[in-house]
């Protein structure tokens, strides 16, 4: 059940993205509202509720654990890249996520 808390922390973390990449990407003058807009604040509030999950999966799986569990952001990001902003997978992207689950498998066998 942790293992699942985390993983959703994780994926919350990771869907966060979109909103504050979309906040980033409107063309504004530097004032407030460049900086404090709807996006802006989805996508925040979406990293505070990905923080509490993380700090509550993280006190009962211990750090070692959750921290190969919070690798797997960086294989979400790169399937949300693809998919929502229609970003390349490279040869690089792929090897990258190749060892991250490499590294997941041989830590958990």
């Amino acid at each position: 059940m942790n293992w699942l808390i985390m993983m959703a922390s994780v994926a919350i973390g990771s869907l966060a993205q979109i909103p504050l990449k979309k906040s980033a990407q409107k063309t504004s003058s530097l004032n407030a509202r460049y900086f404090i807009n709807l996006y802006t604040a989805v996508g925040y509030g979406m990293m505070f509720i990905a923080s509490i999950l993380s700090f509550w999966a993280i006190r009962k799986l211990g750090i070692q654990l959750a921290a190969m569990i919070e690798t797997t952001g960086y294989i979400y990001i790169m399937l949300i890249g693809y998919f929502v902003f229609k970003e390349k997978i490279t040869l690089r992207k792929l090897f990258a996520c190749a060892l991250i689950i490499c590294g997941i498998i041989i830590y958990t066998g």
